[in-house]
Parts: C-alpha cells; sequence; structure tokens
C-alpha cells in the first residue's frame, strides 16, 4: 500500500517538472525571482502530499493492526 502512495506522489512532482520544462520554454529565460517562487511552492507542494500520504498510510495501518489486535484478545 506505501508503494502505491509514494508513486502517486512520483506521478504529481513528475507532472511539475513537466509543467516547469514548459513554462520555461514558453517563457525563455525567466527571471530568478520567478524560478524561486516556483521551486518554493513545488517543494511546498511536495511535502504537503508526502505528508497527507504519510498520514493515509499511517491511518491505514493502525486499522489494520486494530482488527487484528481485537481478533487475538477478544474474541
Amino acid at each position: 500500500m506505501y508503494g502505491y502512495y509514494s508513486s502517486a506522489c512520483d506521478y504529481a512532482v513528475g507532472d511539475f517538472h513537466v509543467w516547469l520544462e514548459l513554462a520555461s520554454i514558453e517563457n525563455g529565460f525567466g527571471t530568478v525571482l520567478t524560478n524561486h517562487l516556483i521551486m518554493s511552492l513545488v517543494r511546498h507542494f511536495i511535502s504537503v502530499t508526502k505528508y497527507v500520504a504519510a498520514l493515509v498510510v499511517r491511518h491505514s495501518l493502525y486499522d489494520c493492526f486494530d482488527s487484528h489486535h481485537s481478533e487475538t484478545w477478544f474474541h
């Protein structure tokens, strides 16, 4: 399950890189400030995506553990 979420993360990152390449080709050489802002936005997006993916994976693992734990100890 973790592999699925990490690959989804990779796809999102790949889309951003393609978008950045297209934007730089269209605009020629962008300003340093614009590039810095775009990269900051991309880094923020990546960190948020990883955080959400980690929460989802951890939540599903806890659910799995809880169901196994209750079956083992209470039945």
